[in-house]
């Protein structure tokens, strides 16, 4: 991971020369629970200015064709590895979380001007207390709003919106999608609403084996695909979406 990071900022600084002020690790690299061949690389740029679409998309392409030709060799579809990153002005550290609007981001194959998802108090609160300064001040220095007080129901709401529906899709049979994600994903959520903690996926499956036991052979076999042990079988999608809709109702 540092020799990927380390040639993605060496390219930013070709490509917007003197513009890159700060860089954070964030996500699951902050978290201690990067694995090789399973995760991104989560990152946070701070920029002096606004470089335009073009440059930012040529960072993101260029700068990702290590984790593209991985990928194709492995015909992993996720590819893992991929840098992906929120980029901010520098004046605008300190502004409310849910009031910042961000110069771009990039997940994956998109783009976003102005917006990103990952600007939200869970990701924000993550940056603030665990962020792995590359370059820049620590960033419990940088005067960085979280807003906790918007955590739970931030969370609250992604689980009502997104995993509700999810859940509801692949109970029915019509979602294609990776079961690890299904499974560990909103008990993150949980984790966070009942506890006030950011957890890694694993952390939060290890919460879901005393939260929910009898849902252990799905959740164990989840963690142990997160830690590259894949010999356990997971369950069917609709099963899983099941054990979704189960956690959201938890918490209702």
């Amino acid at each position: 991971m540092q020799r990927t990071v380390e040639q993605f900022v060496s390219l930013a600084d070709r490509l917007l020369p003197r513009a890159v002020t700060g860089f954070y690790l964030v996500g699951s690299a902050a978290l201690g629970a990067w694995r090789p061949g399973r995760s991104d690389i989560d990152f946070v740029a701070v920029l002096t200015h606004d470089p335009g679409s073009t440059r930012l998309r040529l960072l993101h392409g260029l700068g990702n064709l290590g984790a593209v030709g991985s990928a194709l060799r492995t015909r992993d579809r996720a590819i893992p590895g991929t840098m992906n990153g929120v980029y901010l002005h520098q004046d605008d550290l300190r502004t409310p979380v849910t009031r910042l609007r961000p110069i771009a981001s990039h997940s994956g194959r998109t783009f976003r001007r102005g917006e990103a998802f990952a600007v939200n108090p869970v990701d924000w609160k993550t940056f603030a207390e665990h962020g792995i300064a590359v370059r820049g001040p620590e960033p419990d220095t940088l005067g960085l709003n979280p807003e906790p007080d918007t955590l739970v129901a931030w969370n609250r709401e992604n689980l009502e919106r997104y995993w509700r529906p999810w859940g509801e899709r692949a109970a029915r049979g019509t979602l294609r999608h990776n079961p690890v994600w299904g499974i560990l994903g909103p008990l993150r959520l949980h984790r966070t609403i009942t506890t006030g903690e950011v957890v890694s996926k694993e952390d939060a499956g290890r919460h879901g084996l005393t939260t929910f036991p009898h849902r252990a052979p799905m959740i164990n076999a989840a963690i142990a695909d997160r830690l590259g042990d894949r010999t356990a079988p997971l369950p069917p999608l609709p099963a899983v979406g099941e054990f979704v809709l189960e956690v959201v109702d938890s918490l209702r």
